[in-house]
């Protein structure tokens, strides 16, 4: 999946557009792809956290690991170059975009900035750190 997402990316951003309603389909299909993505991990990293913050047994750290993997799936997704270099490419013809469109390029952007792929293992580490295993 995270292939077929990265590749839809490519295809849309690097295929000629040759009109701005082109471009601005283009930008809400990656969107739209983006939201499902985004929406599907975030509950997933969600619900892992619940668990692991609900569901606590003494010497038994599953639940945290879970976690920790739940939300390192997210950052990778969120912190992707690929996404940051299509966002980038959108943004820099954002004339052809609506004030909604533009948002949601801009807020993809700034999702990256705070897990970017450039620092994936700083990134697992301060996750590492924010969700600390539990020797209890």
């Amino acid at each position: 999946m995270r292939q077929h997402l990265s590749i839809l990316f490519l295809l849309f951003v690097f295929t000629s557009c040759s009109s701005n309603k082109e471009l601005k389909l283009s930008a809400g299909r990656c969107i739209s792809e983006y939201n499902t993505k985004y929406t599907s991990l975030s509950t997933k990293g969600s619900e892992e956290q619940w668990k692991a913050n609900t569901e606590i047994r003494p010497g038994d750290s599953t639940n945290d690991v879970l976690s920790q993997k739940a939300q390192e799936a997210f950052a990778a997704f969120t912190g992707k170059k690929d996404i940051v270099d299509s966002a980038r490419y959108f943004l820099d013809n954002k004339k052809a975009f609506t004030d909604l469109q533009v948002r949601q390029l801009n807020m993809i952007l700034y999702q990256a900035g705070n897990n970017p792929e450039i620092a994936k293992d700083l990134v697992k580490q301060r996750i590492k750190q924010l969700l600390p295993i539990k020797n209890s």
